[in-house]
């Protein structure tokens, strides 16, 4: 179980991107990672918790790839984008949404 953890982690890590401050591929990491938890607690016998999981992935996947492909996520780890001191976005901002 533990081999299977770290190889899935590891596989997991090649999947997230930085390219010039931009963060890539959180979501289909952890999605990965998920994945492998899933097929862990079938192959234990523990459906209840596999079936759990799979709601926690695809409301992951259903509702922050949205929000990520549209530019709501922050790379720096907040959910969303910080406004001016007026509340509206500035112009590099409002040209990513």
């Amino acid at each position: 179980m533990q081999g299977m953890l770290s190889g899935i982690g590891f596989i997991g890590g090649g999947m997230i991107l930085k390219e010039k401050g931009d963060i890539q591929g959180i979501v289909t990491a952890a999605s990965i990672w998920n994945t492998a938890a899933i097929g862990m607690c079938i192959g234990f016998g523990r459906v209840e918790i596999s079936l759990m999981l799979c709601i926690v992935n695809f409301l992951t996947l259903v509702l922050l790839t949205p929000l990520s492909n549209k530019g709501y996520l922050d790379p720096k780890g907040g959910l969303f984008k910080e406004t001016n001191p007026k509340g509206k976005l500035s112009d590099k901002e409002d040209e990513a949404i």
